[in-house]
């Protein structure tokens, strides 16, 4: 891997770490509220009880929701780079030395600029 695709690769490990440790940090004010919302169901009776379990299991749901998305995202980032990094950039170069000097292409020089 050239220094570039180091470079990226850090960028993109460092920042999906902020966001972990971000996500980390707030499970432990889901794990308050869903230990307080179960005192508070205990507490209430019929319909209050059932308002607030609703309310906790669209809390863990969305919660759910957020971490999976977590999950996909740094699996959906970690493909993209491994493609990013893999791309051979010697041979895409090499390729457009070939057209540029290949007889088949006697108007490539316009594009001289490219190899400046």
């Amino acid at each position: 891997m050239d220094l570039a695709g180091r470079k990226l690769t850090k960028l993109f490990d460092h920042t999906f770490q902020i966001l972990q440790n971000d996500i980390n940090a707030h499970q432990v004010n889901i794990d308050s509220l869903n230990d307080a919302g179960k005192e508070v169901i205990l507490s209430e009776s019929g319909a209050q009880a059932r308002n607030t379990r609703t309310k906790l299991e669209n809390l863990n749901r969305n919660w759910n929701d957020l971490l999976y998305d977590a999950r996909d995202r740094q699996h959906e980032l970690e493909k993209s780079l491994k493609e990013v990094t893999g791309f051979n950039w010697g041979k895409w170069e090499d390729n457009l030395y070939w057209l540029y000097f290949s007889p088949h292409c006697q108007h490539c020089y316009q594009y001289a600029i490219v190899f400046n």
